[in-house]
C-alpha cells in the first residue's frame, strides 16, 4: 500500500498494526491521538500479524490475556518450532 493513498479511516487496521509492530514511541503516541483506545484494542486483538514482543506488550498494556489476541495462535506455533 502506498503511503500517499492511505485513508486514516479506511486503512486504520493496517496503520495501527504497522505502528504497533514497527513504530517508534513517538509513532505510538500519535496513534493514540488519531484513534480512540477502543479502536486500537479492537484492531490489535483481531490482527494476525503481531510478533511475540508486540503481542506481549499490548496484552500487558490492555490488561488482556495473550490468548485473547488472534495473533497468539500464530506466535505460539512459531515459538514451538
Amino acid at each position: 500500500m502506498h503511503i500517499d493513498r492511505l485513508d486514516c479511516e479506511k486503512n486504520k487496521q493496517e496503520i495501527i498494526e504497522r505502528i504497533a509492530v514497527y513504530g517508534t514511541d513517538n509513532d505510538e503516541r500519535i496513534m493514540y491521538i488519531m484513534y480512540p483506545l477502543r479502536v486500537i484494542k479492537k484492531c490489535l486483538m483481531k490482527s494476525d500479524s503481531l510478533n511475540e514482543p508486540t503481542l506481549r506488550y499490548f496484552a500487558f498494556l490492555f490488561n488482556k490475556k495473550e490468548k485473547q489476541f488472534k495473533s497468539y495462535t500464530r506466535v505460539n506455533v512459531q515459538m514451538s518450532i
